[in-house]
């Protein structure tokens, strides 16, 4: 931000000196502030020469708290219009600057001079990119030493060696700080405990300190303090559901609320609150929430208002009729549902907006095993939207030859590699000339495929399943 002077009120630009929020450039600070006797400290120091009793900056605001965190004996960092700021806390006091390498605004985006000597507008995280990592402490700081093998040393390992930590009396780097690595994240680990605990009603912030202890068995307190704050918001999600009902909630009304895919993100959660009794876990709804857990996002994958989603939702209510009277299984129309949206999703790749032979016959095609689950599906579309479509017959596909020669095919494929092209249609065009050259198989072009299909096997071949064959292709394609 830039600032204009409070004495001859021109811009600043280079030299900013600030006294009881005001700014002042290097001219008028020489013409306003002189040398004289601070009858405080008895330091002979520049004074602003208004004052009738000559105070040096410093001693005004001796024996004042740090405004932000109270404490009474620091080292002065900064002096703000609304009082003084210790040394650890002037940071927070700075202003907001764009670093000039990531592009984020912080208040700790300042000019850094680099090892090489330049300086650049950077934040911290940015700064500390540019330097090395102390083979001690591993912080990232200037080099002052390197040991015989070359390993950089920081200036507090070099000069200092090993510290005692002051909490537990174990020695450590002494570029950690004042506490070692264990008391440090035993210390973040309390304190998220606590800010956890305090958050959440009766109804879960027991629980919560449970699982903390659980986590840190389970996993290793280092893991519990990076993971805390993820699980506290489920538990936050818990603690709302319980705070409707007093009461902490079964597993069914969890996973009405919530979902069956939530649950499994947070599957250490689940798991505690299960082994300690909290919230067990039903097999039975689990499993029934977690197909129509499956069947919503089979509809997400359509736009509301479309051909493919009105049908996907009719169809839906079709079966769900058929659930009511015992005539099938929830299990059965997530699989009916979830090859209706495979369908329809490959019919859109198409550009087909409504379903045709040629869609159908081209899914088929790849996937002959899925007639008899769509075999449902394509007669309820005859009946319901009255479309002329046609199953084929079991023993769908019959493979033949291409109608290109080898020859003609070999070159296809050269010209195709030298292109290296990109897009859906690049990937099509070049996939299906390698398999007719390489395997002697015509694709029809009702048949879409990608290289998102081909699978890397763990000798890295790579290969591609079609038509209930598999299908190896070169290596090349994994370059």
């Amino acid at each position: 931000m830039k600032y204009d002077c409070d004495g001859c009120k021109q811009p600043l630009s280079i030299w900013d000196y600030r006294y009881h929020g005001n700014h002042y450039c290097r001219q008028c600070y020489d013409r306003l502030f002189k040398i004289n006797i601070c009858s405080i400290c008895g330091k002979s120091k520049k004074i602003f020469i208004d004052l009738a009793v000559p105070v040096c900056k410093i001693c005004q605001v001796k024996d004042r708290p740090c405004i932000r965190c109270g404490k009474m004996e620091y080292t002065p960092g900064k002096i703000t219009s609304y009082g003084p700021v210790c040394n650890s806390c002037s940071k927070y006091f700075r202003e907001y600057r764009t670093c000039s390498t990531c592009g984020r605004t912080s208040n700790s985006v300042s000019n850094r001079t680099l090892l090489d000597g330049h300086q650049k507008v950077l934040c911290q995280s940015c700064y500390n990119k540019t330097l090395p990592i102390c083979y001690r402490c591993h912080k990232q700081r200037k080099a002052h030493a390197f040991d015989e093998n070359g390993n950089p040393i920081c200036h507090i390992c070099a000069h200092e060696g090993e510290r005692v930590c002051t909490q537990c009396g174990a020695s450590f780097p002494a570029g950690k700080g004042r506490i070692c690595s264990d008391c440090t994240y035993q210390n973040s680990y309390r304190r998220r405990l606590t800010f956890g605990r305090n958050t959440l009603s009766v109804h879960m912030s027991e629980l919560f300190v449970m699982f903390g202890a659980w986590l840190v068995k389970r996993r290793g307190i280092q893991y519990a303090v990076v993971s805390i704050p993820r699980y506290l918001r489920y538990f936050a999600r818990l603690d709302h559901i319980a705070r409707e009902i007093t009461r902490i909630p079964n597993y069914a009304e969890v996973v009405e609320r919530l979902t069956v895919q939530e649950t499994r993100a947070n599957l250490l959660v689940t798991v505690f609150l299960d082994q300690t009794g909290a919230i067990r876990i039903d097999k039975v709804i689990q499993e029934e929430y977690s197909n129509l857990d499956m069947i919503d996002r089979y509809l997400d994958r359509f736009d509301e208002g479309t051909w493919a989603y009105i049908a996907i939702e009719k169809y839906l209510e079709h079966l769900f009729v058929k659930l009511d009277i015992g005539k099938t299984m929830i299990r059965s129309i997530r699989l009916s549902i979830g090859a209706a949206a495979n369908l329809l999703s490959y019919a859109k790749e198409l550009s087909e907006d409504v379903l045709t032979d040629n869609g159908l016959h081209g899914y088929l095609w790849k996937y002959p095993g899925q007639r008899s689950t769509l075999s449902g599906f394509v007669v309820f579309l005859q009946r319901t939207f009255h479309l002329p479509l046609t199953l084929p017959s079991k023993d769908f596909p019959i493979l033949r030859a291409p109608t290109a020669g080898r020859i003609q095919l070999k070159q296809q494929l050269i010209d195709m590699l030298r292109r290296r092209g990109e897009g859906k249609l690049y990937e099509n065009e070049l996939l299906k000339i390698a398999i007719e050259y390489l395997h002697g198989v015509y694709l029809p072009d009702n048949v879409n495929i990608s290289f998102r299909e081909v699978v890397l096997h763990k000798n890295k071949d790579l290969f591609i399943y079609l038509a209930r064959q598999k299908y190896y292709l070169s290596r090349e394609f994994n370059s």
